[in-house]
Formats: C-alpha cells, structure tokens, sequence
C-alpha cells in the first residue's frame, strides 16, 4: 500500500481509539465567559454586538460564543468598521467542532476570489492564518481565521483535528476555540482592509487569546 492509505488508516484507526475514549475526557469550561471581552480593544471601539439567532446556535453547537463589531480608532486613516466572531467548544464529541468558514460563508453565497495563509507579527514572535478574499454581489470582504486549541494557534484544519486527537488521547480533554475576523471594503481598498486587520490582530491577539483556557 502506499503512504496515503497507511496515513488514512492510522487515522481512522486514531478516531476509533478516541471514539472509546470519549466517556474519560473531561470538559473544560471557559474561565471567563466571551463576553466579558472588553468593549475598546486597542483603540478599537464596539459599536454594535449581534448575538447569534437561536438556529445559528444550534447549528454550532458551541458554548460560549462573541459577534461583535467594531470601529477603528479615530486616529486611522480610514473609518473601518471589522467584525470579531469567535467561539469557545469546552469538548467536542460527536459532530461538535468549530465550523471552518469554508462552510457557513461559502455556503452563503460567498465566492473566494483569493485564499492562502499570512504571518503576522504578535510581540517576538510570528503567527500563522488564514486569509480570504470572499466576494458577492459586488461587495467585497477581507477575512482572517484560526483554531486555538489551548491558546496554540492552527491555521490548517487538518493539524488542528491531529491536535484534537492527540489531547484527546493523552489528555483526556479536546476543548477548542475558534477566531474569524472580517472587513467589509468598496472596490479597490482591499489593502486597506488588509491592513485595518492586521493591525486589529497585532494590537489584541494576547487579549483575545488569554480568553480561552491553557
């Protein structure tokens, strides 16, 4: 057999190692709820949180969720408004995860006209994600996501189902975070959108990742 299928068997092999585990894992509940996040973040000021609709809710199936927007500092050089969405899942069993944004936005109507990944500086050391370019009916958004399982950031769904295993495994726990951060933005600025994100990330990812459990 070739590496690929001795890869899928071993991990189908993993998954039901980890289905029979499942009754040791312990839920790891949240230290602070989500929403305790405070509302000015770096300059960066909330204008308006929109929780999610009940069928929303179900359809995630997280325990702890955020949808908030928020306005760029009034020294910007642009009014920039970006949304932060971000959920919190204490274990994950059974259909349980985090939605990738592959999913709920692209089964939207979304078209991505660009995708990839991008380093960001944080501090001393550098961050991957990932990064879309989505499109619909004329308007545009720039958007960036990651997993944060244990306040370890995952850019590649695939590492992150590994890690979810591997913990699963080894440490009786599977909990999971997840962060999604758009910018809406006219024809042509999408580098403006680029940037408003990037430095919304810069400014508050130890803020925003010290939310969820180590």
């Amino acid at each position: 057999m070739n590496r690929r299928v001795w890869s899928m068997i071993a991990f189908l092999g993993a998954q039901i190692a980890i289905f029979y585990s499942y009754p040791r894992i312990q839920d790891k509940p949240i230290q602070q709820p989500l929403s305790s996040l405070p509302t000015i973040l770096g300059g960066w000021e909330m204008i308006k949180e929109v929780p999610l609709a009940a069928d929303e809710l179900r359809l995630l199936s997280a325990d702890e969720t955020l949808n908030r927007y928020y306005r760029a500092p009034s020294t910007a050089s642009q009014d920039v408004v970006l949304n932060l969405f971000s959920a919190y899942f204490k274990s994950q069993r059974g259909r349980v995860a985090p939605h990738s944004p592959k999913v709920c936005l692209l089964g939207g109507g979304w078209v991505p006209t660009e995708s990839g990944t991008r380093s960001i500086r944080i501090g001393g050391r550098e961050i991957t994600v990932n990064q879309y370019i989505l499109s619909k009916s004329g308007r545009e958004t720039f958007l960036l996501y990651w997993f944060a399982p244990e306040r370890r950031i995952f850019a590649n769904e695939y590492a992150a189902k590994f890690d979810t295993l591997w913990r699963s495994f080894f440490q009786h726990r599977n909990d999971t975070s997840f962060v999604r951060i758009t910018v809406p933005y006219s024809t042509g600025g999408e580098a403006e959108a680029a940037r408003a994100a990037v430095s919304f990330v810069q400014t508050n990812f130890e803020q925003i990742n010290h939310m969820f459990p180590d």
